[in-house]
């Protein structure tokens, strides 16, 4: 197209053959021309039916972004609940722990009464033998460590009570906690793969933003083609307007001096001017 864009002005005058190169010239414009026209329309609907696919993709990439968000925040709710559950987990041990020290202690307690239950018991049937009257003291003693090691026995059947509880809570935390644990990782692969739907759907809506931006950049460039050849156009016949009909006689060119118009302008010299820098002799007629 730009080679059609030649210089109009620098010819002193025109002849049959330039008229007629003037002639295929604008012929030759004009298919240019209307060749970008249909090319232009061509884009133009292109780029309505691209405005359209890039539609759909922006909203299936909002639809995705959504979509990762709310699995992220799923997520992040899951591995909450973890974290509670192994908080629960290590205060259900701590009290497991003291209350196996309070078992323990309790056990050592009994045993020392138990212990001293029995070397008592038998001391005092020793002291039996030798003096009847203190069967009393000795029964009641013998009462008393019976009621002390019953209470030591409550307390360690209670704790031991506990302790079953709190083994059955920390299973029931454990259970929870790798269930938890499981759908961590099942919402970590649904993340995943939402995330990488949302990475194709990016790139497809990226793919047509940049389709969208060349057509307009071609459609620009195109009317810029468009207005640069209607200008052509019309400086080509305005020239091919001012040739007059004689000009297809065969009457030599020589002959015609001072018979033909002027052309508006010849490289920059307008006719008020007087001279024609090109010729370097005033004008004729």
């Amino acid at each position: 197209m730009l080679a059609l864009l030649v210089p109009l002005a620098g010819l002193p005058a025109q002849t049959p053959q330039s008229a007629q190169e003037r002639a295929r010239e604008e012929a030759r414009a004009e298919g240019e021309l209307e060749r970008i026209r249909s090319e232009l329309r061509e884009l133009a609907e292109a780029q309505q039916r691209l405005e359209g696919q890039r539609s759909s993709a922006s909203q299936a990439l909002r639809e995705a972004d959504a979509a990762v968000g709310t699995a992220v925040r799923g997520l992040r709710d899951t591995e909450a609940g973890i974290a509670t559950q192994e908080g629960r987990l290590r205060e259900l041990e701590a009290e497991a722990s003291a209350l196996e020290t309070r078992l323990s202690g309790q056990r050592e307690a009994l045993a020392a009464l138990v212990r001293s239950a029995y070397a008592l018991g038998r001391h005092e049937q020793l002291k039996l033998l030798l003096a009847q009257d203190r069967i009393g003291d000795l029964a009641r003693v013998l009462a008393y460590h019976r009621y002390v090691q019953e209470d030591r026995s409550e307390r360690i059947r209670g704790l031991l009570d506990e302790l079953q509880v709190l083994a059955e809570l920390s299973e029931q935390v454990r259970e929870r906690r790798t269930a938890l644990a499981a759908s961590q990782l099942r919402q970590q692969q649904q993340l995943a793969e939402l995330e990488a739907q949302r990475g194709e759907r990016a790139g497809v809506v990226a793919e047509l933003e940049a389709r969208h931006q060349a057509g307009a950049e071609r459609i620009a460039a195109l009317g810029r083609d468009q207005e640069a050849l209607g200008k052509l156009l019309e400086q080509l016949r305005d020239v091919l307007a001012d040739v007059p009909r004689q000009l297809d006689d065969a009457t030599p060119l020589s002959q015609r001096r001072g018979q033909l118009p002027w052309p508006l302008m010849v490289r920059g010299w307008w006719p008020s001017a007087g001279r024609c820098p090109t010729a370097g002799r005033p004008r004729a007629g």
